[in-house]
């Protein structure tokens, strides 16, 4: 029994020694326990990023896994090619930019990427997205599951699946760390208790995770996916949104007040030399038409100018993008002179920019538009003014994501 506990004794003595050299050979003692981590690009650059600790302690892990230096608050470091700045206890925070984030930062084949714990990462985006101007917590709700359902499809299906899962941009949703949290605010604690409140709930539809597309102001009718970038979808279909012409009462935390609509009605007017210019038509436009074929709100499938350079013809997602537009959502009005639409122009813009933008003599157009954005899936201005008149956010991510709703094809469940 003595021998038997000698060598007992002997080998934890091993084992202890082997941990002593295992902890400083410079191997990792990282965090790894971020809950649904999430790798989101920040930037893509030549300069090796310099970063700052605020909070924790931070380990700087290189291509081969080995720890090269313990940094913590209050210190810099910038990191090499290759190389990771990992939390140790998974509560660290960083600066790098103009932005502070959460969770850990690696910088590899150029690409400056942020992994973080999924709820974290909502904290930020549905503070951006919506929860500025959201009244209540039913619409932050909505707006969590939606943006928590999107980002579960991109990490099944990255946007570059050896670097980085989504975008910080409007090209998937606006994310700018704890920096965009405004945690310290009533209206920054009303966002984490909304995540928080459906934390791990997705949205999924016959089975398959709903790329759950959301947008400012539909314009009174939000339109077929199909019709925006092809391709059909049986739960992103144009429904009509009356809410987007609503106003509602605003809580912003310390303050109240009625919140106009956004974008719901908005005009632009141009001449057509400034509109060939910003189209790249290279020659002289004579006319204007808009087809609408098949939309079911007023959005613009395709418009074609025509003049001395031949006929082009634009996508109505094109158009939008190259004159600036708030969305796609339009027709257009064809003038016979700028002299002739001198007056109402003058509303829309000032005096002294209508000598710049209406120097060149000849017709016009006025654009009348609808909605801000894309005009797919669930209209956000919608969401609040449901929510403002007691919805809550089952009822609205039932309207915007189940048009057939008899059917109960939607389901709001954990994400698995």
């Amino acid at each position: 029994m003595k021998r038997m506990c000698k060598r007992f004794y002997l080998l934890l003595s091993v084992i202890f020694v082997s941990g002593l050299i295992f902890v400083f050979s410079g191997n990792a003692l990282a965090y790894d326990g971020y809950q649904n981590p999430i790798r989101v690009y920040l930037n893509e650059t030549s300069t090796a990023p310099s970063v700052t600790v605020k909070q924790g302690t931070y380990q700087v892990v290189n291509s081969g896994g080995t720890v090269t230096k313990t940094v913590n608050a209050g210190s810099s470091v910038t990191l090499a090619a290759g190389s990771k700045l990992s939390s140790v206890n998974g509560d660290g925070r960083f600066s790098y930019g103009s932005y502070e984030y959460r969770g850990d930062l690696t910088y590899k084949s150029g690409y400056v990427v942020n992994t973080v714990g999924l709820e974290q990462y909502l904290y930020s985006v549905v503070m951006l997205e919506i929860g500025g101007y959201a009244p209540g917590i039913e619409a932050l709700k909505a707006q969590a599951v939606a943006a928590r359902s999107y980002a579960c499809l991109k990490l099944k299906t990255p946007r570059n699946a050896a670097y980085y899962d989504i975008l910080n941009s409007t090209s998937d949703q606006v994310y700018r760390g704890c920096s965009g949290e405004s945690e310290d605010t009533a209206v920054g604690k009303r966002v984490h208790a909304a995540v928080d409140a459906t934390a791990g709930l997705v949205m999924y539809y016959n089975g398959a995770l709903v790329n759950a597309i959301y947008m400012a102001n539909a314009g009174g009718c939000t339109e077929d996916a199909s019709n925006v970038w092809g391709g059909d979808c049986g739960y992103l279909q144009g429904i009509p949104c009356p809410w987007d012409a609503l106003p509602f009462e605003g809580d912003a935390g310390s303050y109240k007040s009625m919140k106009m609509p956004t974008g719901y009605e908005w005009t632009v007017t141009m001449s057509f030399a400034d509109l060939a210019a910003k189209l790249g038509y290279g020659g002289t436009i004579t006319d204007v038409s808009v087809s609408h074929g098949g939309s079911v709100s007023d959005y613009a499938k395709t418009v074609t100018v025509t003049g001395t350079a031949g006929a082009a013809s634009f996508s109505g997602t094109a158009f939008r993008a190259k004159l600036g537009l708030r969305s796609a959502n339009l027709d257009i009005v064809v003038g016979k002179s700028v002299a002739a639409y001198k007056t109402l122009s003058l509303q829309y813009v000032t005096s002294s920019s209508f000598a710049t933008t209406f120097s060149t003599s000849g017709k016009m157009i006025m654009i009348n538009g609808r909605g801000y954005g894309h005009s797919v899936g669930m209209s956000q201005w919608s969401a609040c003014v449901m929510a403002y008149q007691g919805k809550d956010y089952r009822y609205i991510l039932n309207y915007f994501y189940n048009q057939d709703q008899n059917n109960n094809n939607l389901k709001i469940e954990t994400y698995k």
